[in-house]
């Protein structure tokens, strides 16, 4: 585990908050997921495919889909060393070949020598500036394959909500959470009040568009909640020209 105790203990806390979250289905991780597996099954590629994590955690909300097709390689981005070496742990009991990287996720891509068939990202994204998930949306397109798939889970705004209504009314949400108490109620209301930069779906249309991959699936698992599923073009030797 990572050396810094107090580190780990602020880790867990969260992340113990955060797994209560999920198991409640508040912000309909079940429905998502089935939608992400169901993603996964229909990809063309007959190989076993490589896959990055962005925001992995300690790695058990990606791990059941590893067992729905052959895995060459699983490389996980997490901000937290602590999360990190969870993630490690929890790997090591799967026969799929796989890398983790600390670091921040936008620094973390630019440095990447790698290209993945499949690139997945729950719940994490909307930490970032408007301007910065547009520009992260082009490094995720350029590390995908051709014919590579992105998909995308997390919180939107909806065309004509601001920022400031849109955490007024997750807040409300949140405080309807009756499965927490209201430290943990308060902690989350503070993380969505300080962190939390949802899109507006407008624009997340035009950064897809803008980044070169096609949206083949959206869904909702509430006005809040969304799944997206993207596709890189494949390359055709047709539209070169001489």
């Amino acid at each position: 585990m990572a050396k810094d105790p107090q580190q780990q203990t602020l880790f867990d806390r969260s992340w113990n908050l955060y797994k209560k979250i999920v198991a409640a289905d508040f912000m309909h991780h079940r429905r998502l997921q089935e939608l992400a597996a169901d993603e996964i099954r229909v990809m063309e590629s007959e190989q076993p495919i490589s896959i990055l994590d962005i925001g992995c955690g300690d790695g058990s909300p990606f791990i059941p889909l590893l067992d729905i097709r052959p895995v060459a390689s699983y490389t996980g981005y997490d901000l937290s060393e602590v999360a990190i070496e969870y993630s490690r742990s929890n790997l090591s009991s799967i026969q799929v070949p796989f890398e983790l990287k600390t670091g921040n996720m936008t620094e973390l891509i630019l440095k990447e020598n790698q290209a993945f068939d499949l690139i997945y990202s729950s719940y994490v994204i909307h930490h970032l500036s408007d301007q910065d998930k547009s520009n992260f949306f082009s490094q995720i397109a350029q590390k995908l394959n051709p014919g590579g798939i992105f998909i995308y889970i997390d919180v939107v705004r909806e065309d004509n909500q601001s920022l400031d209504q849109y955490r007024k009314e997750y807040t409300a949400k949140v405080l309807g959470w009756d499965i927490l108490d209201q430290k943990e109620k308060q902690e989350v209301v503070d993380h969505v009040s300080q962190y939390d930069f949802p899109a507006r779906n407008a624009d997340l249309l035009v950064w897809f568009s803008a980044s070169e991959m096609e949206l083949i699936r959206a869904e909702r698992g509430d006005e809040k909640h969304r799944f997206f599923s993207l596709k890189k073009a494949a390359r055709s030797n047709a539209a070169i020209t001489t």
